[in-house]
């Protein structure tokens, strides 16, 4: 009887589990995307300047359009996405003619919901692969979606401008109004790309026996994938091999840089392809001259900053420093419940130093992309920097205790 009941138990266990981890997906999925879900298969009214059309078009769509040239440089995901959605409306329309806007917009709201499964996936499998344990991977994928679905925040914000400071009005509410933008602020598709970049770098870092045993053509392909996907992860991969390489042999390795070699080929062939969308249309509020150098001067971002270049330093450091808090906190926090619901699991030296060199690769990168302030950015880009901190929080807590437990025992 006690084998029936326990035969039973585990099943049940592991199927709550992941019932619970897809519906706090869903609640951080909800939590972050207030536009692409109020507004499916009407995505180009998030560039304002084109609401009169009629036509629908996808998230990932409206990214190839190049728009604005600068997202051309994000079409990884785009392309895989945005030819899934292809195949699958043809498909449709084979059992069925003319297809309705309705049926339409549930194919591009099911790949793009499908999309951001993915990238969390990767996440979760990548952590169970890195710490060998898929109840680690479960407990950081949980944390990190609770802390990144933006209540935590929104509350220590609510805390932080109720204390007895003698604040002005205008103060408090421009603080009510960026600790909303950054808890709520809307990510876009190939932002959920820090999901699954940061653990699998560590992971790599971990798991290759010895870099310098890859081929130049190597680190050229993988830059050159990597930046299809978004222009700041080749920079990250980088440092984090230089780092990593140098924490454990005291060595610079050259041939890494190949990655940027990489990331170049891709920007100019991204350039060049301009001339062929939306913005070479003489018909289009979008058009300018696609000549390769005139469309390379483009690719600077063209958001407004706040005021000065320096004048919202102060402002964006101290929401990077809550931002930065709530993440180790919340890493702090996991690796207490996972020691006392599952036991010590053993983080190898190899394993810390790549959290650590890919951790200090992603703030560093973060952090000084924010010494020209875009106001639109902060929410977002501080993502990777919560999801490296989070793991690093992690596995360094996970250590001690550990190291402390065997002290004792």
């Amino acid at each position: 009887m006690s084998l029936l009941v326990s035969e039973i138990k585990r099943p049940l266990y592991w199927g709550l589990t992941w019932i619970f981890t897809f519906i706090n997906f869903i609640t951080f999925t909800v939590s972050r995307n207030e536009f692409w879900l109020t507004h499916p298969g009407q995505a180009w009214l998030a560039a304002s300047a084109t609401e009169d059309r009629t036509y629908i078009a996808s998230e990932f769509e409206r990214n190839l359009s190049c728009y604005a040239p600068l997202t051309c440089l994000r079409s990884g995901g785009a392309f895989l996405s945005q030819g899934l959605i292809t195949l699958s409306t043809t498909l449709s329309e084979v059992t069925r003619i003319d297809l309705t806007i309705d049926q339409k917009i549930f194919i591009i709201m099911i790949v793009g919901l499908a999309w951001r499964i993915m990238c969390i996936g990767v996440f979760i499998v990548a952590i169970v692969k890195l710490f060998n344990s898929v109840q680690i991977g479960l407990l950081l994928g949980n944390g990190l979606l609770f802390l990144l679905s933006g209540l935590p925040l929104r509350r220590l914000g609510r805390i932080l401008v109720g204390l007895p400071f003698d604040l002005s009005e205008s103060t408090i509410n421009r603080a009510n109004e960026a600790f909303a933008h950054m808890a709520f602020g809307d990510l876009v598709f190939y932002d959920f790309g820090f999901f699954a970049l940061i653990p699998l770098t560590a992971l790599a870092l971990s798991k290759i026996t010895n870099l310098q045993t890859i081929r130049l053509w190597q680190y050229f392909i993988t830059g050159f994938l990597i930046a299809s996907f978004y222009e700041a992860f080749v920079p990250i991969i980088l440092l984090a091999t230089i780092v990593f390489v140098w924490i454990s042999e005291n060595k610079i390795i050259f041939k890494a840089f190949m990655l940027l070699t990489g990331q170049i080929t891709w920007t100019l062939l991204r350039a060049f392809s301009v001339r062929f969308t939306e913005a070479s249309d003489p018909n289009s509020i979008y058009f300018f001259e696609t000549t390769l150098i005139n469309v390379m001067k483009s690719f600077r971002s063209t958001v407004s900053s706040l005021g000065s270049p320096f004048g919202s330093i102060f402002s964006i450091a101290i929401q990077l420093i809550l931002i930065s808090a709530l993440a180790l906190l919340a890493g702090f926090v996991i690796a207490q419940i996972s020691i006392y619901t599952q036991g010590p699991s053993q983080i190898t030296a190899k394993t810390s130093n790549a959290i650590l060199s890919t951790t200090v690769s992603v703030v560093g990168a973060i952090t000084l992309s924010f010494l020209r302030p875009i106001y639109v950015e902060t929410g977002r880009q501080s993502l990777g920097m919560s999801i490296a901190l989070v793991i690093f929080a992690f596995s360094y807590t996970q250590r001690y205790l550990i190291s402390r437990q065997t002290i004792t025992t």
